[in-house]
């Protein structure tokens, strides 16, 4: 799948987009991993925003919280559902702003559709334009959701294109050669998002996650880490 082909099918994604589509158990989770890093003044560029949840959610507590995506489609959805604001059409390899923009950098669920050297590329210029921190989430290989992905594979009905999947260790080596510092990695869901809209196995995710980090880290749908830019920090 083309460049223009792959824009294309996430312009259709969001024409049809749906509010209950939203995995709200999973931005909960995110959103606790990375409120340590967020003070009243800082400022957050989150690239390929999707629906703009988040770039709303930040909004709506007073921050200067902007959105980046390539296509068109995204950027109507989060004006429509979220009156998300300072939207900007721009690219990840060539990000519209000056060097150290933003306070946060971030992303979920867009460098595993490139392969490895042009996913390093994407993210070296997301360092570019941060001021401390780069935080990226992608598919962890380890996950029940990889034999998800395959079968749909195999009965042809995987649309996204080229994705991978990411182990710790090969995310932390995406960062070392962006000369970023790791501050953390994380795993975030272990359960499939429609199971964590029954009550009881929503609470039974949160207790498991928030007791057994390490088995969450290494079998959750996504990896989450936190990198810096500066040299001050013990990598892990």
């Amino acid at each position: 799948m083309n460049e223009t082909n792959k824009n294309y099918v996430w312009d259709e994604i969001y024409k049809k987009y749906e509010l209950e589509s939203e995995n709200l158990y999973f931005y909960e989770r995110l959103l606790n991993v990375m409120n340590p890093y967020i003070r009243d003044d800082t400022s957050i560029l989150e690239v390929g925003f999707g629906s703009g949840y988040i770039v709303s959610y930040f909004q709506d507590k007073l921050l200067f919280s902007v959105g980046l995506d390539i296509n068109k489609e995204p950027i109507k959805t989060a004006r429509n559902f979220f009156k998300s604001k300072n939207l900007v059409q721009g690219d990840v390899f060539n990000i519209p702003f000056k060097d150290c923009s933003f306070d946060i950098v971030w992303n979920e669920g867009m460098l595993e559709h490139w392969k490895f050297e042009k996913s390093l590329n994407a993210l070296k210029e997301m360092k570019r334009v941060a001021k401390n921190y780069v935080i990226i989430a992608v598919p962890n290989c380890f996950s029940i959701w990889v034999l998800k992905k395959f079968l749909f594979k195999i009965l042809g009905k995987w649309r996204f294109g080229y994705e991978e999947s990411y182990s710790s260790r090969r995310l932390k080596k995406l960062f070392r050669l962006s000369n970023l510092e790791i501050v953390d990695v994380k795993g975030l869901q272990i359960f499939f998002g429609f199971i964590l809209k029954i009550k009881f196995f929503a609470k039974l995710a949160n207790k498991i996650e928030n007791k057994y980090e390490n088995f969450v880290k290494y079998f959750s749908y996504e990896l989450f880490i936190i990198g810096k830019k500066n040299n001050n920090l013990f990598q892990i």
